[in-house]
């Protein structure tokens, strides 16, 4: 009677057991002796959960213990269902390491059972997938982003058509005209030249707008006071027309972009003199600690917002459109969102309502976005 030999791969192909293959991908396997409530780990399981054997306490308790809170009910019903049902089964679930890092995994399995069909073990196998799911989280963020950037493009759009048109017409109107024998020259072409000049400024501002944000790259922290100062020296003129003071607390040092951060002091300031009432504009920039982050403020005494206004003003003419009379393209805030945005802040209003003043926050990580 010939020896029975032990089945050989045939030549050229590997030989890989269950640890090296686990030892190249994120796999695990699993065993639970239901009667006994034993729980068998191979390695590669225990390197998933950043776990060593001492840690573990083999039974479903233990395990069921080290899936994430928001998961374990529904992983408990599951396993139940599978015991109930006796067949394979597969879910995905989270599980946390003793260091609170969460990891995805998707376990799949089946029921054995005895003579009697009565369960006598689960056996599995766990993949991990938070690879697949961070890049499927990373695609679905730039999703959003993308849709948010089309509806910011149509609102854009349709705002700088609108916008443009008024100037647009007066200019068309007014060149008809000056072939006209009683044309007043002089006149017309002032206004004409004004409405040129409206439309170029108005371009400019788009074109500002557009850009807001987009290079960001911060490579070291910026005194805020610099850019804060570097927006006074813009203004200067104003400043000494308006007969504007000018107060600030001491200014953090945060990972920004120094020239954005200025056209965000100088956007604020400027807002705050032209917005001003009666009295000579009174202007304080503070700055307030507040866990990770800074937050910025502009506080000013002038005409206020009325408090149905306060998110509307960040949109694009959306001050402009709120009063009226506010000179300037209405779209200084809107580029102060962008850039705040960009540097992962957010950026917020408050006042009283009319003739009381109004607030501009802001706020800065100390670390740069990721």
């Amino acid at each position: 009677m010939a020896t029975s030999r032990p089945a050989t791969p045939p030549p050229g192909e590997p030989t890989l057991g269950l640890a090296e293959a686990e030892a190249i991908a994120p796999f695990g396997c699993w065993e639970w002796d239901i009667t006994r409530n034993a729980v068998r780990w191979s390695a590669g399981l225990y390197r998933i959960y950043g776990l060593r054997p001492e840690q573990f306490p083999a039974t479903y308790e233990g395990y069921i213990a080290r899936v994430h809170p928001e998961d374990r009910v529904r992983v408990h019903n599951t396993v139940q269902q599978a015991y109930r049902e006796q067949g394979r089964f597969e879910f995905v679930e989270r599980v946390v390491r003793p260091s609170g890092e969460v990891r995805w995994l998707i376990s799949r399995g089946h029921v054995s059972c005895d003579a009697r069909g009565q369960p006598l073990r689960m056996t599995g196998v766990c993949h991990d997938i938070t690879g697949f799911k961070e890049v499927e989280a990373d695609l679905a963020a730039r999703a959003r982003q993308l849709e948010r950037s089309n509806e910011d493009l149509d609102q854009f759009a349709q705002t700088a058509v609108q916008h443009l048109q008024e100037p647009l017409r007066a200019v068309e109107s007014y060149v008809q005209q000056l072939a006209d024998p009683g044309a007043k020259v002089q006149e017309w072409s002032r206004i004409i030249g004004e409405s040129v000049l409206q439309m170029q400024e108005f371009v400019a501002a788009l074109l500002a707008y557009s850009r807001a944000g987009q290079a960001f790259v911060p490579s070291e922290a910026v005194d805020l006071r610099l850019p804060f100062e570097d927006a006074q020296a813009s203004l200067g003129r104003q400043i000494r027309e308006s007969g504007a003071v000018l107060s600030h607390d001491p200014l953090p040092m945060v990972p920004a972009d120094r020239t954005q951060l200025e056209r965000v002091f100088e956007h604020l300031l400027g807002n705050a003199i032209q917005c001003r009432g009666e009295a000579p504009p009174r202007i304080h920039v503070g700055a307030a600690r507040a866990e990770d982050y800074w937050v910025l403020s502009v506080r000013d005494n002038g005409k206020g917002i009325d408090p149905a206004q306060l998110e509307r003003v960040f949109t694009l003419f959306g001050r402009r459109d709120a009063a009226r009379q506010a000179p300037g393209t209405g779209m200084g805030l809107a580029i102060c969102r962008k850039i705040v945005a960009r540097h992962g802040g957010r950026i917020w209003a408050v006042s009283d309502g009319v003739a009381k003043g109004a607030t501009f926050c802001f706020t800065l990580p100390d670390s740069p976005p990721g």
